[in-house]
């Protein structure tokens, strides 16, 4: 590059080298202006720590067509030397962007590992195990519900796809009084629900539409009869807990003094916010509805049976207003 400087104005341009010898006019005043020749100095305002430095003018390849002046020209220097540099980053930065989208929910239950609960009578390393392996097959099925109504949370519970998919579980008393609820899963995936297809007061059981577009897993019924003293897990998202399960054994199985269902009694830890989350046998299929539990004593944990869901999804399952 030659630099130049208009003698009448001061006027400071930056040449291409073929500019060499020639003859400008200063498009500031019209005075002409002779172009340096080989070596040419920059003007003192573009010394670098007060010294001079010669430049050599390239030998010429083009015509002397183009001049700018002194900082366009330099901006334009450093903008063609990093732009592949930059478009570089930039690519980085939106394939990294990408990566973070589709793993978050991911990442996010990495960073918030679940809550196993096993009670210390039947804490040996198989049933751990066994724990460990319903946990991962099922919870991808439990949900979070969080209750609406009028544009505020009224409550939180738990909930459960039902096999194919097209159908959320959970108990009546927890969608009770909503007008709408939002669905989290595990992989914090949310949907929002303001219909419901059955529900019954008397089994405290409540059966949601799921979007067809959504497409989760979900969790099939059992198949066969249960025994006293069999084991069976919790799981759901109580209070303070992010999808956690906890293990316990079955107390009895009986028929509601209060209600027309059948309940599962069992020896197992839940919490507020238990409600509405499955009760799952060694075989990882749903027994029961978890309903109602005794802080102050874990064995008195109360689940709906399975049966009462099979009567509830045998009615003419019509979508409606949640309220």
């Amino acid at each position: 590059m030659i630099y130049a400087t208009c003698n009448s104005c001061k006027q400071k341009y930056a040449l291409p080298p073929e500019a060499a010898g020639q003859t400008k006019t200063c498009r500031k005043c019209g005075e002409s202006i002779l172009i340096p020749g080989k070596f040419t100095f920059p003007d003192s305002s573009l010394r670098v720590d007060g010294r001079q430095k010669p430049r050599v003018v390239a030998n010429p390849t083009r015509s002397a067509s183009v001049d700018q002046p002194v900082g366009h020209s330099l901006f334009a220097g450093i903008y063609k030397q990093y732009r592949e540099l930059g478009w570089v980053l930039v690519g980085l930065v939106a394939v990294a962007a990408l990566i973070a989208l589709f793993n978050l929910d991911r990442l996010a239950s990495m960073a918030d590992p679940p809550s196993i609960q096993v009670d210390s009578r039947w804490d040996d390393k198989d049933t751990r195990q066994l724990g460990e392996k319903i946990y991962e097959n099922s919870i991808p099925a439990v949900v979070r519900i969080e209750v609406y109504a009028n544009h505020r949370r009224i409550g939180r519970g738990s909930g459960f796809f039902l096999y194919p998919g097209d159908k959320l579980v959970t108990n009546n008393h927890v969608i009770d009084d909503a007008d709408h609820v939002v669905v989290e899963t595990y992989w914090r995936r949310k949907i929002r629900i303001d219909k419901v297809l059955a529900r019954d007061s008397d089994s405290d059981l409540a059966i949601l539409p799921v979007p067809a577009s959504f497409e989760p897993e979900a969790l099939k019924l059992a198949d066969r009869s249960h025994s006293v003293g069999e084991t069976v897990f919790a799981l759901g998202s109580p209070k303070n807990t992010r999808f956690g399960i906890s293990q316990g054994v079955i107390v009895q199985l009986r028929e509601d003094k209060y209600r027309p269902c059948r309940r599962v009694q069992a020896d197992i830890s839940t919490q507020p916010g238990s409600s509405g989350g499955p009760l799952i046998d060694r075989d990882g299929n749903v027994l029961g509805v978890i309903s109602s539990s005794r802080p102050t004593d874990r064995k008195f944990t109360y689940a709906i049976h399975q049966d009462e869901i099979r009567k509830l999804l045998s009615r003419d399952l019509q979508p409606t207003a949640l309220k």
